[in-house]
C-alpha cells in the first residue's frame, strides 16, 4: 500500500513539474516583447518571415538580449563579431561601433545576415540550416551524395546540432505563424 502511494505521489509530482515546464516555455515563447515592433520593421523591410525571425531569436537566445555562446556568438540572434563585420560591410550598413548585446543592432544584423543567406540559398530550410552551420558547410554538404542526391536539398544532415536546431525552428515558425 506504501509503494502505491509513493508511486502516485510521484507519479502526480512529475506530471504538475511537466505541465509547469510545458506552459512556462509556452508563456515565454509566446509572449509580446519589447523586441516585436522591431523585428516587424526589419522583416517587412529586407522581405523577411517575422515569424521565422523571432523563432531564430527564441531557439538562439530565448529572448536573451546580451547572452553570449560558447562559440563567441552574442545577443539575441547569436552573432559571431566576424559575420556582424562582413555583414556590415557587405551591405554598407556603416555601423561604427557594433555593440551585438544592442537589440536593435543585433537584429538588424542577423536579418541582414537572413537576407544574405536568403540570396545563396532559395530554399528556407537550408537558410536555417546555414544560420546554424554556417554557408560553407551546407554548400560542402550539398556536393557530397551522402548528403544531397540532386545538390539543391539536402536528404541527410550530418550534424545532429543542426538537424535538432532545423526542427526547434521550424516548429517555432509554425507556432508563431498560428499564434499571431
Amino acid at each position: 500500500m506504501r509503494k502505491k502511494i509513493f508511486f502516485i505521489i510521484i507519479t502526480v509530482f512529475l506530471i504538475l513539474m511537466f505541465l509547469i515546464l510545458i506552459s512556462t516555455s509556452f508563456l515565454y515563447l509566446t509572449r509580446k516583447n519589447k523586441y516585436s515592433n522591431f523585428i516587424s520593421t526589419v522583416s517587412d523591410e529586407l522581405n523577411l518571415d517575422k515569424n521565422l525571425v523571432k523563432s531564430i531569436i527564441y531557439v538562439e537566445s530565448k529572448w536573451v538580449s546580451d547572452a553570449v555562446s560558447n562559440k563567441g556568438a552574442i545577443g539575441l540572434m547569436q552573432i559571431l563579431p566576424s559575420t556582424a563585420e562582413y555583414m556590415n560591410n557587405f551591405y554598407n550598413l556603416n555601423i561604427d561601433n557594433i555593440n551585438l548585446k544592442d537589440y536593435e543592432t543585433n537584429i538588424l544584423i542577423g536579418c541582414y545576415y537572413l537576407k544574405y543567406l536568403k540570396t545563396k540559398f532559395l530554399d528556407d530550410y537550408l537558410v536555417i540550416a546555414s544560420y546554424n552551420a554556417g554557408e560553407t558547410v551546407v554548400r560542402s554538404w550539398l556536393k557530397n551524395e551522402s548528403y544531397s542526391k540532386d545538390g539543391k536539398k539536402l536528404d541527410n544532415i550530418p550534424y545532429k546540432e543542426t538537424k535538432n536546431y532545423l526542427k526547434k525552428v521550424i516548429f517555432n515558425k509554425n507556432l508563431y505563424k498560428l499564434l499571431y
